[in-house]
């Protein structure tokens, strides 16, 4: 093999390298593993994984371009830490993607998608009654993924994909049984109205539900805060 096929060929085992760490990290993250605001050690992660320092700081890189990671003025890394501010933002944000979305989507979703997704919500719902939230994030994920999958737009997907994350943490923040069937109800209601063929009254009922998901995270905040005071 020639130097500049070897030299290729290294690059390429430590590109693989750097996105399985990045894949391990972000699932970390995004599943509470990592705490918000915990230190991120380029040394503790390398000895980890058992590998080089240059892919674990290519893997953090990736992390800190996606908002999962931040650096304070020392250099030093940490998870992200969102503040209401931060969720109000991302919520707002997100609304206005996922509505015009589905402004888009509206006529090109497949009748069969629809009525797929919504024995999905059921199911998850089902499993909420047993006390069991683990299928509510993938059918979460599902329903909202169906909205942009048929919007027909590239950059659409895009700002969605650079957003996934962080939309998942807030997702996360402050799990609760309550929470979680309200939004199924939401879902199924949105869900039915599509197969009704109710465009304007589709997108009205997403919107609430993105509305009173943002509300309801604030809200989670402000308990916390006012218990926190209380320990004082």
């Amino acid at each position: 093999m020639s130097r500049v096929g070897a030299a290729h060929k290294d690059l390429v085992v430590r590109y693989h390298i750097s996105d399985q760490i990045y894949k391990l990290l972000k699932s970390q993250i995004v599943e509470g593993f990592l705490k918000p605001g915990q230190e991120i050690s380029i040394d503790e992660i390398a000895k980890m994984y058992s590998v080089s320092k240059t892919p674990v700081r290519e893997a953090l890189h990736y992390l800190e371009g996606r908002g999962l990671i931040v650096k304070n003025g020392t250099g030093k890394l940490f998870v992200v830490s969102l503040s209401p501010q931060d969720v109000l933002q991302v919520c707002e944000l997100r609304k206005m993607i996922e509505v015009y979305a589905l402004e888009r989507s509206f006529n090109q979703i497949p009748r069969e998608k629809v009525i797929e997704n919504l024995e999905t919500l059921k199911k998850a719902k089902e499993k909420l009654d047993e006390g069991d939230p683990t299928f509510f994030y993938q059918a979460d994920t599902d329903f909202h993924s169906m909205i942009f999958q048929y919007g027909d737009n590239y950059w659409l997907e895009r700002v969605v994909f650079q957003l996934r994350e962080l939309i998942e943490i807030t997702r996360k923040l402050f799990p609760s049984l309550e929470r979680f069937q309200l939004s199924l109800e939401e879902h199924v209601a949105i869900v039915e109205s599509l197969l009704e063929g109710d465009k304007e009254k589709t997108v009205k009922e997403l919107g609430n539900h993105l509305e009173s998901v943002k509300l309801q995270l604030l809200n989670a905040f402000q308990e916390r805060q006012e218990l926190e005071k209380n320990r004082k």
